[in-house]
C-alpha cells in the first residue's frame, strides 16, 4: 500500500481533502481536551469523528473512486482511508489501549515502532486545514440529507431512483460533487441543473442552507392523492403537538419554575415542529 506522502496535494479530491481537514480538527481538539484532563470530551470528539464523518460519510463516498478503473485513484483513496484510521487509532489509544493496538497491528502500513503505544501522538498538520473545502463538502452532505428526508416524506422506496433538480447558482465545484455523489448517496437517477430563474411547478422540494432549493419530480412515480392524504394527517399531528408545546411555553409558572435546560429543549422542540409543519405545507402545495 502506498503512503499518503506518495501523492501530490493536487491529486487528492475535494472529499479526500475534506476528511483530512476534519482529521486535523479532531487531532487539535483531542490534544486540547487531554491536556486539560477532559477525557470525556476527548473520547466523545473522536467518536463523533470516526462514526459520523469517517464511517457515515467518507467510507461511503470512497466507494465511488474504489469502484472506478483508475488505479491511481484507488491507491490514493486507500491511502487516505488507512491514514485517517491509523491517526484516529493513535488518538483513541489512551482510552482504548488493547482494541486500538490489535487493530493497528493489522493495518497495511510501514511501522516505525513495534507498538502503537511507543509511537508519536498525532499533531495537527495545518496544511490540510481548509474552511473552503469543509464548507463545500458540508453543503453536499446537507443536500444528501435533504433529498433523503424528502424521499422519506414522499414515501419513496429505497430502490426508486429519482431526478434531482439543483439551483442554477451553485458553484462548479459543488455542482460536480452533487452530480457525482447524489446518485450514490441519495439514489438520484439524474441530476439536472435548473436554468436561471426557473422554478418548477408541481414538484416537491427541499430548502438546503448554502445550496438552495432542490426539486424532485414524482408525478407518475407515486400516487399523489395517497401521499397528500398521508402528509395532511402528519401535518394535523404536528399542529397538535406544536399547540401543546407553545401552550406550555406560554405559561408563566412553567418558565419560572422549570430548569433552564428543560425550557430550552421545549423551545428547540417548538422550532423543530414549526419547521416540520412548513416543509409539510410546501410538499402539499406542490402536489396540489
Amino acid at each position: 500500500m502506498k503512503p499518503l506522502g506518495a501523492f501530490s496535494t493536487s491529486e487528492f479530491s475535494l472529499v479526500d481533502r475534506w476528511i483530512l481537514s476534519r482529521l486535523q480538527h479532531v487531532i487539535h481538539s483531542t490534544r486540547a481536551a487531554l491536556e486539560e484532563f477532559r477525557f470525556n470530551d476527548a473520547a466523545l470528539g473522536i467518536y463523533q469523528f470516526l462514526w459520523h464523518e469517517y464511517c457515515d460519510w467518507y467510507i461511503e463516498m470512497s466507494k465511488l473512486p474504489l469502484g472506478a478503473s483508475d488505479v491511481r485513484a484507488v491507491e490514493r483513496t486507500v491511502a487516505v482511508l488507512v491514514h485517517v484510521l491509523e491517526q484516529a487509532l493513535r488518538l483513541l489509544h489512551p482510552m482504548m489501549p488493547f482494541v486500538t493496538e490489535e487493530i493497528w497491528q493489522h493495518l497495511p502500513i510501514e511501522r516505525r515502532s513495534q507498538s502503537i503505544m511507543t509511537g508519536p501522538f498525532p499533531r495537527a498538520d495545518e496544511a490540510w486545514r481548509s474552511v473552503e473545502v469543509e464548507q463545500c463538502v458540508g453543503q453536499l452532505l446537507a443536500a444528501v440529507r435533504g433529498v433523503r428526508n424528502l424521499r422519506a416524506d414522499l414515501g419513496l422506496p429505497p430502490v426508486q431512483a429519482v431526478t434531482v433538480r439543483i439551483p442554477s447558482a451553485v458553484s462548479p465545484e459543488l455542482e460536480q460533487l452533487l452530480r457525482s455523489y447524489l446518485p450514490l448517496l441519495a439514489r438520484a437517477g439524474a441530476v439536472e441543473r435548473l436554468t436561471e430563474g426557473e422554478h418548477p411547478v408541481g414538484e416537491p422540494s427541499v430548502l438546503v442552507e448554502g445550496v438552495g432549493e432542490l426539486f424532485v419530480p414524482v408525478r407518475g412515480i407515486v400516487d399523489t392523492t395517497e401521499v397528500r392524504q398521508r402528509l395532511q394527517r402528519e401535518l394535523d399531528k404536528v399542529g397538535k403537538d406544536l399547540e401543546q408545546v407553545e401552550g406550555k411555553l406560554a405559561r408563566e409558572d412553567f418558565l419560572a419554575r422549570a430548569p433552564r435546560d428543560i425550557v430550552e429543549k421545549e423551545k428547540e422542540k417548538a422550532l423543530s415542529l414549526r419547521q416540520r409543519a412548513t416543509n409539510l405545507r410546501r410538499h402539499l402545495e406542490a402536489l396540489t
